[in-house]
């Protein structure tokens, strides 16, 4: 009971002191967490609702300030990273200055759901030249070392990012 008490103290300082810190579930949700946002461009990602219930509908909202080509990666609490964009139902990946894209943009033949596992999920950004292709961001997503991997794609392409984290519940 002392110790439930404690951990309940401990936890309300927390909330209190505003901390929106998260547990990371594995090394990839880690590692993307703490990456750096590259600064070679500044990136805006939003939400309408960042808790959500399994088979409810996303939309995410991204902007930058630089154009290039738009990369959506997801890490979820099965520590899976995902690119969820471009994807097969909407390949063109461009972004314009100023101009924000919706994702899914209502227009297209795909849509985003929460889904199982629950937990928290996130969502990142990455918008980088126009030289970048598919294959640096799959190889980016299938390194077993995440953050050596970002570091390298710094110094070989420039890019910009955004994170936020959704929570999906039953």
């Amino acid at each position: 009971m002392k110790k439930l008490i404690m951990l309940l103290c401990v936890a309300t300082l927390f909330c209190l002191a505003g901390c929106a810190q998260y547990v990371a579930v594995g090394p990839n949700w880690r590692a993307l967490y703490d990456a750096p946002d590259g600064g070679a461009a500044r990136v805006s990602l939003s939400t309408a609702k960042e808790h959500l219930t399994v088979g409810e509908k996303m939309a995410f909202t991204v902007e930058s300030d630089k154009s290039g080509k738009l990369w959506l990666i997801t890490v979820g609490p099965d520590d899976v990273k995902r690119l969820v964009f471009p994807n097969r139902y909407s390949s063109d990946n461009s972004i314009e200055w100023g101009k924000p894209v919706q994702l899914p943009d209502g227009m297209e033949s795909w849509s985003l759901r929460a889904s199982e596992p629950v937990g928290n999920n996130l969502v990142v950004a990455i918008v980088t030249g126009r030289d970048a292709g598919v294959e640096d961001v799959r190889e980016l997503l299938m390194s077993p070392d995440f953050s050596k991997s970002m570091e390298l794609r710094r110094e070989r392409f420039k890019y910009g990012l955004s994170k936020l984290v959704v929570t999906v519940t039953r």
